[in-house]
């Protein structure tokens, strides 16, 4: 299975919402460039995770258990 891109989820819902990474660095008190080298990277803390969807209103942890569901049920 394909590995999710979540730094890239994570831009596209920002972009629809006319959000920038500034703004979620800002919401996350956090540094710009902290947010920018999550966003870059394919895998993230599950903690960030949870705290972005909390921001961003989009259960991103969901895409996660689906596929690990998608998984289970193939074997």
């Amino acid at each position: 299975m394909k590995q999710l891109e979540i730094g890239q989820l994570i831009l596209q819902k920002l972009k629809e919402e006319e959000r920038s990474q500034a703004w979620l660095a800002k919401k996350m008190g956090r540094h710009r460039g902290y947010v920018m080298h999550l966003l870059e990277k394919n895998d993230i803390y599950v903690n960030d995770l949870t705290e972005i969807s909390k921001i961003l209103n989009y259960n991103f942890l969901e895409l996660y258990a689906s596929r690990v569901n998608e998984e289970l049920s193939a074997k």
